[in-house]
């Protein structure tokens, strides 16, 4: 009924009357399967809670607040009741975003205890991002950072961490429900910079403001029958004659027909043009320019045609048109139509620099032919595939590096997110490598040194000291860009008398940090949360060399999913992750550990991670009821189909026909602290005669 109601749960949550939000609190109905009340309804509830409604009694809404479910945990960040919001924040393992826990810290500043309250947190449980704005004891920063996370910046933020996470879409939906306004350009520049995952795509599309290019691409259709007689035509009747084709072109201006019938026609008709009207028709119908350097332009009208056509015919057909085609339609076929292996080989080949360029805008262009159009070491090209989503990081850290156009350092300066942390380490531009840091952080200390390593091999000493006098502050985060430490090892080394000797020095510590030694060592030591500060650091991680050692000496299950986190992190880490992920206890942080059943089962009460341990194979639902304990914790895990078919002939087997055998199981469930076979075999015994 609350859904079927437009804002009933608003008015509902704004009452602040503990009667409804005990209600919510104590969960949905049994026969309520989906579309219970959202992330911002429950903030709502928690926003309006008062002592002088009964909240803070023995029997009020906080004794029925579940902490263990993920959206009142999360929500609790605005609750102004005592202890409520602090606790949230304190407690390890919640995996609340940056924006929740600037949110938590208002609260407690504003509803528990100002500076003081602030003051006593333990810190060690909260971001380092958030620790450095907490530190600065400003409260108006402390609100302006989190306006900023709660605002477009912190929703791009959200769904590229929760890439890998396993999230499901309803998480990302609640993240998007708590803003009402959104920043589509940043958006949509965050996208281009780092594809977003389905269900981050997917809950954008939810929204009815949000622009076309930004909604999950239909699944791609198997070729009809219609498809397939349009391929057989146009090899028939077009074939690779140009004029043939060029007719097409001509005619699909003022033709509305079926395609079909306008290529038998024109096949029909005689394909070759006589001299004279070849010589007039050297310029190719609807002829026009390549879009703008950073555009796509739509395929609509009669290019959207024509370019179905195309489609339709073969690599050979294509590499005879493209030297007629005119810029504009070479572009719509090379940015909009299917992919050809061809076209790059004759892109590269050739010698006009259209067909590079063409081929640098296409949106969906791939790493592997990105790769291939930066060996030619030309600016334009490289404008354009620096905006591409395809693009690695470390590709675009070598695109930025190098020769930069003036149109992109304009368009990147205008840029207000959608950069990544190693775009700034090699830039060459001086203002963009600036704009880059104050909107991006540079994390750990062997980036930001090479960072200013190239920057004193680039431009020298003096360039390094210019960087570190300006003093830049974060837009997007805390204010210090360049780490203390970093900033007073750089100032010892600029200070010594051999300026030669200061640049070994500093190159040397770069290098032996960059080393696969240095970063395995680095896991191993600070790898124990997926969410470490470890692997947020703007490393070029030797991926190939971490495999090894991963088979050499298994990383803690926790390395292996933070890892995940990287963009670069090769398909065969995340395999690997995801066969482990099980193991990961977010709701206490620790690791499952042992192999067999009795060794997992053995070492740690049973709990939500169950079904995970199930579906990875490391244990079996029978498993479960034989070496699980306690007993009400396996059976709250056993809610899937597979479960109940294991747990149910075992309960008919001890418990029926006997109603005194159900009735003292049942109320044996909450205090026992056995397994599920010794609670069934305990009631059978206790109610025999």
């Amino acid at each position: 009924m609350v859904s079927a109601v437009p804002g009933l749960w608003r008015r509902l949550a704004a009452t602040g009357h503990a009667d409804v939000a005990a209600a919510i609190f104590s969960g949905p109905p049994s026969w309520v399967k989906s579309g219970w009340w959202p992330l911002r309804a429950y903030r709502e509830v928690l926003a309006a809670a008062s002592p002088q409604w009964g909240w803070t009694k023995p029997d009020g809404p906080l004794k029925t607040l579940r902490m263990s479910m993920p959206r009142q945990r999360r929500a609790s960040v605005v609750c102004p009741l005592e202890g409520v919001a602090r606790t949230m924040l304190v407690v390890p393992g919640y995996g609340l975003t940056r924006a929740e826990q600037l949110r938590g810290l208002v609260t407690v500043h504003d509803h528990d205890g100002g500076a003081e309250g602030l003051r006593q947190l333990d810190r060690d449980k909260l971001r380092p991002e958030v620790v450095e704005i907490l530190g600065s004891g400003d409260i108006a920063a402390l609100r302006a950072a989190m306006d900023v996370a709660e605002g477009t910046a912190g929703l791009i933020e959200e769904f590229q961490e929760f890439e890998g996470l396993g999230h499901g879409l309803d998480v990302y939906l609640d993240m998007l429900g708590l803003r009402d306004d959104i920043d589509w350009d940043a958006v949509r520049d965050a996208h281009a910079e780092r594809l977003f995952g389905k269900n981050a795509l997917l809950a954008l599309a939810t929204r009815a403001d949000c622009p076309a290019d930004l909604r999950p691409p239909a699944p791609e259709a198997a070729p009809t029958g219609d498809d397939q007689k349009l391929r057989a035509l146009v090899a028939e009747h077009l074939g690779d004659d140009v004029e043939a084709w060029r007719t097409v072109r001509a005619r699909l201006a003022r033709f509305s027909g079926d395609l079909a019938e306008l290529v038998a026609e024109v096949g029909t008709s005689g394909k070759s043009a006589s001299s004279k009207a070849k010589k007039a028709a050297a310029k190719w119908p609807g002829a026009g320019e390549m879009p703008a350097w950073d555009r796509v332009a739509s395929v609509t009208g009669a290019r959207a045609r024509f370019l179905t056509l195309l489609d339709a015919a073969p690599d050979e057909t294509h590499l005879k048109l493209l030297k007629h085609l005119d810029d504009r339609t070479v572009s719509d076929l090379f940015g909009q139509g299917e992919w050809r292996d061809a076209w790059l080989d004759f892109a590269l080949g050739a010698r006009p620099k259209r067909y590079r360029l063409a081929l640098a805008q296409r949106p969906s262009l791939t790493e592997e032919a990105i790769e291939a159009l930066m060996g030619r070491g030309d600016p334009d090209v490289n404008a354009r595939l620096c905006l591409r989503n395809g693009a690695t990081g470390p590709q675009r850290e070598r695109l930025l590096a190098g020769r930069l156009t003036k149109e992109l350092v304009e368009r990147l300066l205008g840029r207000q997110g959608g950069f990544r942390a190693r775009d700034a380490i090699g830039c060459s531009d001086a203002r963009l490598q600036r704009h880059i840091m104050e909107m991006v952080r540079v994390r750990g200390n062997i980036p930001q040194l090479r960072l200013l390593l190239n920057l004193w091999e680039r431009g020298g000493p003096a360039a390094v000291s210019a960087l570190l006098d300006e003093k830049l502050q974060g837009r997007n985060f805390s204010r210090n860009v360049i780490r203390s430490d970093v900033r007073r090892s750089a100032a010892r080394l600029l200070a010594q008398p051999d300026a030669d000797a200061a640049l070994a020095e500093l190159r040397a510590k770069v290098v032996a940090g960059e080393t696969a030694e240095a970063q395995i060592e680095r896991l191993r030591e600070h790898g124990t949360h997926p969410g470490a500060e470890v692997f947020r650091e703007a490393h070029l991680w030797h991926w190939d060399e971490l495999i090894a050692e991963h088979r050499r000496e298994p990383f803690s299950p926790v390395v292996m999913l933070g890892l995940i986190e990287v963009p670069e992190c090769p398909q065969w880490i995340r395999d690997e992750a995801e066969r482990v992920r099980w193991r990961w206890v977010e709701a206490n942080p620790s690791v499952i550990q042992g192999e067999t059943p009795e060794e997992v089962l053995g070492g740690r009460q049973a709990g939500p991670w169950l079904p995970r341990a199930v579906r990875a194979g490391a244990l079996t639902w029978e498993d479960a009821i034989t070496l699980g304990h306690p007993a009400a914790h396996v059976l709250a895990a056993m809610t899937t189909p597979e479960a109940r078919a294991v747990l149910g002939p075992l309960v008919r087997e001890h418990l029926d026909p006997d109603p005194g055998a159900w009735h003292l199981a049942l109320r044996m469930i909450p205090g026992f602290t056995g397994t599920v076979t010794e609670l069934l075999q305990t009631a059978v015994l206790a109610t025999s005669h």
